[in-house]
């Protein structure tokens, strides 16, 4: 299994407070028209609500060929800034969320 970036830190996008959580999921909740989701991670432990209108992606493998001219795409860099660790690619002209 990879793991990048797990756990729980400041996330400074579009805007701001943020916060960027990469855990596995413990145990999911409803809590009236929301989902509350305790996550665990090497360091820790959060419980968040997320709201039925959030944004909630998924990631899967795909060829090469999915990198396209026009494509939106998020890069997560390797330490030493030579190469990508991974590339998050949007689906179908979605912007990935990140």
């Amino acid at each position: 299994m990879i793991r990048l970036a797990e756990g729980h830190y400041p996330w400074d996008l579009e805007s701001k407070p943020n916060m960027m959580t990469n855990a596995n999921i413990a145990k999911i909740e409803e809590v009236g028209t929301d989902r509350v989701v305790r996550l665990n991670y090497a360091r820790g432990e959060q419980t968040i609500t997320i709201p039925m209108s959030a944004t909630v992606v998924a990631f899967d493998k795909a060829p090469a060929d999915q990198l396209a001219v026009g494509r939106k795409v998020f890069v997560v860099m390797k330490k030493d800034g030579s190469e990508a660790a991974a590339v998050v690619i949007g689906a179908e002209g979605v912007k990935p969320p990140m």
